[in-house]
């Protein structure tokens, strides 16, 4: 069974992207700090309605987060981040 070898690079905001034809696997940096901060979840769900062939490959395709509970004041006063994650 021959199977062709072809791969294009698209360097280019999927909004901005017209392709011929729809893709077989599409590949795709998209989730950020905490798998949320940046925004891109609605971007590649729309890339892959637009460009994805039916039964395509997205990767990643899936991701875990895992939390874990504390509490300590001291340590809290010190983590900053928290306090400016959606401050622009």
């Amino acid at each position: 069974m021959a199977c062709p070898t072809r791969c294009r690079w698209c360097g280019a905001r999927q909004e901005e992207l017209e392709l011929p034809d729809r893709v077989d696997v599409l590949v795709s940096e998209w989730m950020g700090h905490f798998l949320l901060s940046e925004g891109m979840l609605e971007s590649v769900l729309d890339a892959r309605d637009r460009l994805l062939k039916p039964g395509g490959l997205m990767l990643p395709s899936r991701c875990h987060l895992y939390l874990a509970a504390l509490n300590d004041p001291g340590e809290l006063r010190k983590v900053v981040i928290w306090a400016r994650v959606y401050m622009h």
